[in-house]
This record gives structure tokens, C-alpha cells and sequence, in this order.
């Protein structure tokens, strides 16, 4: 956030002086102001593997948390709920998914759903704390089988709405005012026109416009107290729509913006000489504010003086949004405008090229030397050149830049962040100017400020009593669950007990054990439990702009072949075995080998720390907590310990759990010694282990009380490529799919990969991503096959 040295800048390009000095009544609206925004909100984009579903196939998508005020990645809050509902959003279904330091990633099974329109929204518990929506809405479409006849509404009968609206919100008479204009239909979509006049009452044409292809356009006109004014356009499809512009009101301020400057931004502010005789000699006040920040510009209306300049240099801005308001004395807001300012974006670009054709696979290389030297992670979508099934209303950059400070919807929101160039800030402004006034309610900053009634959610807690009498040395439980990797020892207080931030994987198995210290022994205890947070199956109070579809009737009236989808049925991981029993991973793994664990080596290796130590790392194990280095850490400087997995769950304290882990209790293990694909969180290499089934549960019955979570983080899933019918028809090149990777990072700004050959031409990669400094990534590469 910048707003430096503001006030001293503007007061010699304003030209006055003295007002500085003066106790400002605008103090106190930033104390309001800042205690409103004192609890920080946040943000999330689900980047899906595509948008456009052949009927059978499943969906996937990696989940991005942020920070707004920040700027940077959430790390606060791991619980993010993911909704399905249906196209009358009905929950479908619900899962909660683990975000670890602002990334996760899942999929939902789609094999059972009819065609039709449906959305994935996101959003947590903390939202709650807020007035505003933050809900993360994503449409997508599955499309109808042959043998299915699914009609939709005519577009005969089509109502529109045209909007006429006043830049800071007023129309006052007899001065300069901006006036945006947009045209939408009943689902909020932009229509373009071609044509656009105003008149007066005497039918005289006062100017022309027309509007660009969301449906936007603006005019500048000075209406008279009494004058009757005119709107009237033409669409592209031969309508002729009218609207009589609202009456002017006799006093009050206008505001117009010109944001096109590289260097700056000019801010017209206007009023007429009935105004100017109550205000000549006030105080106003321009503030510019964001996030808790807020800075305020005093200025006056001198004699005969109706209209004041003031400019901004862009580097003085906050980058990216910006509120522009004007108090008067009072404190009252009168006027309102919202900017962007491009400046301060940072672009991270990426390159990427064919490696190597093995005529049944394909090697990718990917690039980028802005990734080299900082931590990221990035989601991509391989898709065939011509496809259609990618078509996302938003990109990581306009859900983290836009979404959280404006209401109501905006098409098309990835637009205004691809191919930045005059005509893309321009029709950014446009945007702006027609999207009224910000997410925030100015009586609601006055008087009501969010109060933290609901904590970020961290994981999930158990509690629970112990319903029968205890030994002197009975006072802790053993608390464990091999699906979920968990094993902790907590302590008794008075018969009850809680553990917090616990990782748990929906539907696994838990086992509670007391401990009797003295006898070294476990015993299968009474007691009364529950998870916490537990299913949530509360409606989500969505915005009215969620419900509006963005579905194009032409791809949804599109239909598959019965038998287009050939092999639909998901495998968790697919084996390729060796002599050796060292086999290669086909889970896209990069430089790593999985072993599976048989009895010989169970019979050589007692513990899974033995065959790790083999494998180019030291270990320390004492029984109480094990250390592992690597031998050869690819950066000495960084940390030496690698990066472990543990079914699927990235271990940040796993003595507990490693150091007493028998290598018969282990089903697989991989071993990526070079950390190649994980960026610098795998300098050190990475460990990923996997139990079996039996794990945690292998006590006798009488020595645990056992139960099914009935909440929990959902399971995430390999991504599979189907098997079309066909590699070469229309409908495999505009809808299906290549590969989907939810989790990549570049090591030392690069990475390669492979992928299936599905006699492509050419393949588009659709990149999104963030830094760990909060920088946004979001890139579209063509990838020709030779």
C-alpha cells in the first residue's frame, strides 16, 4: 500500500495553502475507516482444469487463498468449503478442502449428473464475520448425450436493461457531468450497440457514442434543472432501446476522471454557481483509501471558481484498485468513484516448448527466470489448440485484484489482465465507472465495524470425557489414524481432553487408546467424543450476480456420441513393476522412484527411517524424534531437511510419526532425492510415504475406542486423462482433455514433464499461480507438436 507523502504532493498542484494546518474533520472518518478494516479479509480463485464437461468426465481444481490487505498469500486459514450446487443452486455436494500456505487442490465426481449449468463456490467460516460477500463463484457446463433432448429458452423474448449512471453517482444540472452507460440482458451479460444518441425535449441530437463488446459505453453532456433528456441505441441484432435520462439535481458536486495518463491521474471536480454560493470558502476533503488505508486531499471552491484540477501521480497510488471519495464538513460522503492503477503489477512470464516426442508421450519444457529465485506455486491446463472447453469468467488476477473490492458482476474478468494495453485500461475504467459505488457501505464504516465472532478455521478439534474411573498413571490418550497420518499424545484435565488444528481426512478411521504410563500399556477407554467443525448443510445467502449464468446456448446445444468416452473409471495410481520392485510413478512424479514395500524388505528394514537412511539421507531416530538430512541438498544454504508427505499430507513435525513407523505398517514409498517440481520448499528433496490400510488400526480391539470421522479435509485425487473415442474429431478438439497439474513449481526456473500424445497439432498450457511474496501469475502458451 503506498498513499506517501500524498497530501504535500496535491496541496502545491491544487494550489492553496494554509488548509493543512487546519484540524480536519476527515481524522476522524480515518479512525472509523481503519477500525472497520482492522480485521483483514480474504480472498480465494479456483482455477479449473476446464469449464466444459463431456458427459463422464470428472472436474478438478486448485484452490488459491489471499490476502487483499496483504497482499500476499492467506496462510491463516487451512478449511476452505467448496460447494457444487446445481444450476437452481441446490447443494449438491460439499467437501472441505486442506489449503497449506494458500494453496490446495480436489476434484468432484460429475459421472452422475444430468447437463446442464452448475457452480463451485467457495468460502469459509470467517467469512462470516464480514457484511460484504467474498464467496469465490465458478460456473461450469456439462454437456448433453446424443440420446438426450434438453430444451433451453428461446432468446425471442429477451429483456433488456439499460443503465445510465452518473460518474460519482449524481446528475447536477448545469455543469460538466460523465455519465456511463451499459446495456445488459436479464442474465447481467453485456450486449453490444452500435449506434447511441442523445437528445433534448426538442429532439435535437446533443451526442453520439457507442459502446465496446461488454456492452459499456460513456457521454459527457451539461443538462439544464428542467431539461428532458434522451437516450436511444441500437444493438447489433436491430433493436432500438430507449431510456429517458433522470431528472438533474439543482446542487451537489460531479466528479470526472481521466486515468489514461501513464504518469498520472487527473481528477475533475465540478459544481455550478447555485452550489458555489453555500460552498464558497468549505472545506472538502478527496479521500483515497483501500484496505484500512486512507488518505485525504483538503480543498476549496474559490469565487467565481466552479470546477478544481487535481492530479495524482500514479506513483502515489496504491496498485491496483483505488477509491476515490469526496466528504464535504459534515463528514458526509458525496460523490464516489473507483480507479486501477496498473502501476506496481509484477509479470512473471513463462516459456514453453516440445522437449521430446516419444511418439505415445510428449516431454514439455517449461521456463520462466522471474520464477528462479522465488518460492510459487502454479496449477496448469493441457487442452488441445482449439478448444472451447476452457472458458473461465476469471483468472487468478482479476479474483484477487477485482472481485474483492467491487459488488455485483463483472464478464469476463480475466479480460482486463491479458494483453494490457491502452484500449485494456480504457475499457477497465469504463468498468469501473458503471459499477457504482464500492463493496463497502459508508453508514456501515460509521457505525457498524465487523466483530470477530468466527475464528479461521485450522484443521479440525477433537474433545471429548472420559466416562469411567482412572488409575493414578492414566492421564493421557494415544490418539491416532493411519489414513490420516495422524498420532498424537494428549494429556488429560479432570477426565476431558482437546486437540486442536488436527489434519483429518474425511471418513477415515480414528483410534483413541489411554495410556497407563506405569504399566506401559494400552487400554480401550469409555468416552464421549466429537469433531469439530462439524458438516455444515447451513444455505449460503448468495449474491443475486452468483445466480446469473454465463453458459453460451451454442456450446450447451452441443451433443456427445453415447459411447464418446471409452474408459471413464478413475485409478488412485497406476504401477509399472520391475524386478527390482523399484517401479517408475505414473502419478507425474519428476526424477523420483516409488518403492513398494514386500516382505523382504519389511524383513530388512524394520523401521521405515532404516531404508530411508539408504537412500542418500542420514537419519537420527532416538524413538522420541527423528531428524533426516539430505546428503545433497540441491541448495546448501536452504534447508536440509526434505519435504515429507505422509498419505497425501505434508508433514511440518513428523518425529511422532516417523519415528516409530514399522516398514510393514508402509504400503509405497517415493523418493525424489532432487526436489525437482516442488521449487524451494524441495531443495532438500521430498519423501513421500504411503501406509497401508491396516495402519493405526492394527491394535487389538480392546485396546482402542475406534469411530469413523464424520467430518474431515477431502481426499484429493490423481488426475486421469480419459479415452476419447476419438483424438481427431471436432468434439475431442474443442472439449476434451490432455493433463491437468493442481500443484507445480519450476526448480531453478524450470521444469519438465510429460504428457500423453493425443495427436494434437499444437496444445495450449493455461498457467495460473502465485509467489509467496503475493505476485499473480496467469499465462496462456501454445506448445506446437512437431
Amino acid at each position: 500500500m503506498k498513499f506517501r507523502k500524498i497530501l504535500l504532493v496535491v496541496t502545491l498542484l491544487v494550489g492553496f495553502t494554509g488548509l493543512a494546518q487546519k484540524e480536519k474533520p476527515s481524522l476522524k472518518i480515518k479512525q472509523k475507516y481503519q477500525e472497520y478494516f482492522s480485521l483483514d479479509r480474504e480472498a480465494f480463485f479456483l482455477h479449473l482444469n476446464k469449464n466444459v464437461f463431456i458427459p463422464g468426465e470428472d472436474i478438478w481444481f486448485s484452490a488459491y487463498a489471499f490476502n487483499p490487505k496483504r497482499n500476499t498469500p492467506n496462510f491463516e486459514t487451512t478449511n476452505l468449503y467448496v460447494k457444487l450446487l446445481d444450476e437452481n443452486l441446490k447443494p449438491y455436494s460439499t467437501k472441505t478442502i486442506f489449503i497449506n500456505k494458500g494453496k490446495g487442490s480436489g476434484y468432484f465426481k460429475l459421472d452422475t449428473l444430468p447437463a446442464g449449468s452448475y457452480r463451485l463456490v467457495a468460502h469459509t467460516n470467517y467469512m462470516k464475520n464480514f457484511s460484504e460477500d467474498y464467496y469465490y463463484n465458478a460456473e461450469f457446463t456439462i454437456l448433453q448425450k446424443d440420446s438426450v433432448e434438453i430444451k433451453y429458452e428461446s432468446d425471442k423474448d429477451v429483456k433488456y436493461d439499460l443503465q445510465l449512471l452518473p460518474e460519482g453517482g449524481h446528475l447536477i444540472a448545469n455543469t460538466k457531468n460523465n455519465i456511463g452507460v451499459k446495456l445488459i440482458n436479464e442474465q447481467g451479460n453485456g450486449i453490444e450497440f452500435s449506434e447511441a444518441k442523445v437528445y433534448d425535449e426538442n429532439k435535437n441530437v446533443i451526442t453520439s457514442f457507442k459502446s465496446n463488446k461488454f456492452g459499456i459505453g460513456k457521454f459527457q453532456f451539461n443538462p439544464t434543472l428542467d431539461g428532458n433528456y434522451l437516450v436511444e441505441l441500437n444493438t447489433f441484432s436491430g433493436e432500438k432501446i430507449k431510456r429517458y435520462i433522470e431528472k438533474a439535481e439543482a446542487i451537489g458536486l460531479t466528479m470526472v476522471t481521466n486515468n489514461l495518463l501513464e504518469d498520472r491521474l487527473i481528477i475533475e471536480v465540478n459544481t455550478n454557481s447555485e452550489t458555489l454560493r453555500s460552498v464558497e470558502g468549505k472545506t472538502f476533503y478527496l479521500a483515497l483509501h483501500k484496505n484500512g488505508i486512507f488518505e485525504s486531499i483538503p480543498f476549496q471552491f474559490s469565487e467565481d471558481q466552479t470546477s478544481k484540477n487535481i492530479r495524482i501521480g500514479k506513483e502515489i497510488l496504491a496498485n491496483g484498485i483505488n477509491y476515490l471519495t469526496i466528504f464535504d464538513e459534515d463528514e458526509k460522503p458525496l460523490i464516489e468513484r473507483i480507479v486501477f492503477n496498473y502501476q506496481g503489477l509484477n509479470e512473471f512470464d513463462a516459456n514453453a516448448y516440445l522437449y521430446r516426442n516419444d511418439i505415445d508421450s510428449l516431454k514439455i519444457n517449461m521456463s520462466s527466470s522471474a520464477l528462479k529465485s522465488v518460492a510459487h506455486n502454479l496449477s496448469v491446463s493441457i487442452l488441445p489448440l482449439k478448444t472451447k472447453a476452457y472458458q473461465p469468467n476469471h483468472n487468478i488476477k482479476s479474483a484477487f485484484l477485482l472481485l474483492p473490492y467491487t459488488k455485483g458482476k463483472i464478464e469476463n474478468g480475466d479480460y482486463y489482465f491479458k494483453n494490457i494495453d491502452r484500449r485494456t485500461q480504457y475499457n477497465l475504467d469504463l468498468l469501473l465507472l458503471t459499477q457504482g459505488w464500492s463493496k463497502y457501505k459508508w453508514n456501515k464504516i460509521f457505525s457498524n465495524p465487523p466483530q470477530l465472532l468466527h475464528e479461521r478455521e485450522q484443521g479440525f478439534t477433537l474433545e471429548g470425557k472420559i466416562n469411567q474411573s482412572l488409575g493414578d498413571d492414566e492421564n493421557q490418550l494415544l490418539i491416532s489414524s493411519g489414513e490420516s497420518g495422524l498420532m498424537e499424545i494428549t494429556d488429560l484435565n479432570k477426565k476431558e481432553f482437546k486437540v486442536d488444528n488436527l489434519y483429518i481426512q474425511d471418513s477415515t478411521e480414528i483410534s483413541i487408546s489411554l495410556i497407563n504410563a506405569k504399566k506401559e500399556n494400552l487400554s480401550k477407554p469409555k468416552l464421549y467424543r466429537v469433531l469439530k467443525p462439524q458438516r455444515k448443510y447451513e444455505s449460503l445467502n448468495l449474491p443475486n450476480y452468483i445466480k446469473q449464468t454465463n453458459v453460451d446456448s451454442k456450446i450447451s446445444n452441443t451433443k456427445i456420441p453415447q459411447e464418446f468416452l471409452r474408459d471413464i473409471e478413475s485409478l488412485d495410481s497406476v504401477y509399472l513393476k520391475s524386478e527390482s520392485n523399484k517401479i517408475k510413478n505414473q502419478e507425474k512424479e519428476i526424477l523420483a522412484n516409488e518403492t513398494l514395500i514386500d516382505e523382504e524388505l519389511s524383513k530388512r528394514y524394520y523401521y521405515i527411517t532404516d531404508f530411508i537412511s539408504t537412500q542418500g539421507f542420514r537419519v537420527y531416530n532416538n524413538l522420541a524424534e527423528v531428524h533426516i538430512i539430505n546428503n545433497r541438498p540441491s541448495n546448501l544454504i536452504e534447508n536440509q531437511s526434505p519435504l515429507i508427505y505422509f498419505n497425501g499430507m505434508p508433514l511440518t513435525e513428523y518425529g511422532s510419526i516417523l519415528s516409530t513407523l514399522k516398514t510393514s505398517e508402509v504400503e509405497s514409498i517415493i523418493i525424489n532425492k532432487s526436489g525437482l517440481g516442488y521449487g524451494m520448499r524441495g531443495n532438500a528433496g521430498v519423501i513421500k510415504i504411503k501406509t497401508k490400510t491396516s495402519y493405526g488400526t492394527s491394535k487389538k480391539i480392546d485396546q482402542a475406542q475406534s469411530f469413523i470421522a464424520d467430518v474431515g479435509f477431502a481426499p484429493d485425487k490423481e488426475f486421469y486423462t480419459p479415452r476419447y473415442a476419438s483424438y481427431t474429431s471436432d468434439i475431442y478438439e474443442n472439449y476434451g482433455a490432455i493433463d491437468w497439474f493442481p500443484n507445480m513449481q519450476l526448480e531453478d526456473g524450470q521444469i519438465s514433464f510429460k504428457i500423453e500424445n493425443t495427436i494434437q497439432k499444437s496444445i495450449l498450457l493455461f498457467i495460473e499461480g502465485m509467489t509467496e511474496e503475493g505476485d499473480l501469475i496467469s499465462q496462456t502458451i501454445e506448445v506446437e507438436i512437431k
